[in-house]
């Protein structure tokens, strides 16, 4: 008896969520798929899998395993498409048909849909099938809505909605009869305060994940360490000790929100990372940004000025094609007068490392006043800030009944909108500067430079942070050689930039 020839399909499954993995989904659906080519003479020759993909937040070119599907459709001899049901296709009403369907039919007329729960072939014009599309989109709208309502309930009793738990914490009971749970410190947590640590000393996010791959150092996936999963580490405030939700711009993006956007509530956890400590990275990181080039031998780029033209001085590497010594000079691009890298380097790291004690002291002393200074100047522009959005709600409530004022209600609207940041923004500088302040947290940012006594037990990128945070600049006179170097009063750079640009209009 001759066996007759099965027709060739293209499975596909779609599991949703990591909270399936442990669940026999794909396995149910690869078996009922399977039945249903047999009992229509095909026989699965290729399989495409979306595993924890959602359906619902993703559309269906944006899923691998569809886009696998329709590129081995078109590609390939099978003829075929065998799916569970609509849920695991599409949750977004007509992605699957627009984007999936309608184009495989143009152009492989004869293609067939098959579904396990619909007998004989599935169409996507059917009244039916539309209307189970429209019902899982549908479900999906009302399942996200009341996610969404629970976590937000969660957040206003301070409990972090279910997620993973970040690397360097654990999971703790600490109410029996509740089952509420919060998370401490674990063994990994040395891990995440090194990682801040070496960040604070300039240390970029490649060069750290090399550092730790080389010692052997447990990573949280197991599978050594990436600059990402610094990054991500780095910019976590759970580390700080604070409840944060809703921090990505969207399902489809990894940027991250201005903090004034995100659901911020301060305090929750223990905190692994010390206040000092988080301000000192995040200062590093502005500085990093604003710098063009950080991790070079030319420490004092960007901060030595040629003292007779007034200019930033410019770095450049003097070699001679047949040399092997490299000749390296800070350049005057007004006046071309050079002088070496070196020479600048020894005169102003000696006269770092001999001021340096009476240079902390007067910068320890100055710290205190100036940031009370500064907690003064920014509440003074948040109480002007309150009144003029107290104007501006007057002003809607006034307009909201004139049709022929009408059109000013979306500039005060954009003006309330402007306004609720800079109070967030200056909500957020206060915040900081009562970290600072309280705990002896400005003596720890200190201590660590009290037993600096030579800047050679420096690396590069030591020497270049130390130059950036403590000089605020150096003056150099060509003629004679002199060097002036002017220290900074404040350690604080960038918070002291931020709070300018909150009270430009008011005196720090």
């Amino acid at each position: 008896m001759t066996i007759p020839k099965l027709n060739k399909g293209v499975g596909y499954i779609r599991r949703s969520s990591h909270k399936q993995l442990d669940n026999h989904s794909i396995e149910i659906q690869k078996r009922e798929i399977e039945i249903k080519a047999k009992a229509e003479g095909y026989e699965i020759i290729h399989w495409c899998i979306d595993d924890a993909v959602s359906a619902y937040q993703k559309t269906a070119t944006d899923r691998p395993g569809m886009r696998e599907l329709f590129m081995y459709i078109i590609n390939n001899e099978a003829d075929a498409v065998f799916f569970y049901e609509e849920s695991r296709i599409d949750r977004t009403f007509n992605s699957f048909v627009t984007q999936i369907y309608n184009p495989i039919k143009s152009l492989k007329p004869n293609c067939k849909f098959f579904c396990t729960t619909v007998s004989g072939e599935w169409d996507a014009h059917n009244t039916i099938t539309e209307m189970k599309l429209l019902f899982a989109g549908q479900e999906s709208i009302i399942k996200s809505k009341r996610t969404k309502d629970t976590q937000d309930g969660l957040l206003a009793k301070k409990i972090r909605p279910g997620s993973r738990t970040p690397f360097g914490y654990k999971k703790v009971t600490v109410d029996e009869q509740t089952g509420y749970k919060t998370l401490i410190p674990d063994e990994n947590a040395p891990i995440v305060l090194l990682i801040f640590y070496l960040s604070s000393w300039g240390y970029s996010n490649e060069k750290i994940a090399n550092l730790l791959n080389e010692c052997n150092v447990p990573s949280p996936s197991g599978n050594g360490w990436h600059e990402n999963t610094i990054d991500a580490i780095l910019h976590r405030y759970i580390y700080a000790g604070h409840l944060t939700w809703n921090v990505r711009k969207s399902a489809h993006s990894s940027s991250r929100k201005p903090k004034e956007e995100i659901t911020f509530i301060e305090n929750v956890y223990e905190p692994i990372v010390p206040p000092h400590l988080w301000h000192l990275v995040n200062e590093m990181r502005e500085l990093k940004k604003q710098t063009k080039q950080f991790d070079t031998p030319f420490y004092l780029r960007g901060i030595a000025y040629c003292k007779n033209c007034k200019v930033s001085l410019k770095t450049k590497v003097d070699t001679p094609s047949q040399s092997t010594k490299k000749y390296m000079k800070y350049v005057c691009p007004n006046c071309r007068q050079k002088i070496d890298m070196n020479a600048v380097h020894e005169i102003v790291f000696t006269r770092f490392s001999t001021q340096w004690t009476q240079q902390l002291y007067k910068m320890r002393s100055h710290a205190q006043q100036l940031l009370l200074r500064w907690k003064k100047a920014l509440r003074r522009e948040e109480e002007s800030s309150k009144k003029q959005n107290e104007l501006l709600l007057y002003n809607e409530r006034m307009i909201e009944g004139n049709n022929e004022k009408r059109a000013f209600l979306k500039h005060i609207s954009s003006a309330k909108e402007t306004m609720q940041k800079k109070l967030a923004q200056l909500h957020s500088a206060m915040e900081q500067i009562d970290l600072l302040l309280n705990n002896d947290e400005i003596d720890k940012v200190f201590q660590r430079f009290e037993y600096l006594t030579s800047f050679d037990q420096f690396s590069d990128i030591e020497k270049r942070t130390l130059s950036l945070m403590f000089i605020n600049r150096v003056d150099i006179h060509f003629a004679s050689k002199r060097v002036d170097i002017d220290f900074r009063l404040s350690p604080f750079v960038e918070l002291e930039k931020e709070i300018k640009q909150l009270t430009e209009k008011s005196h720090v």
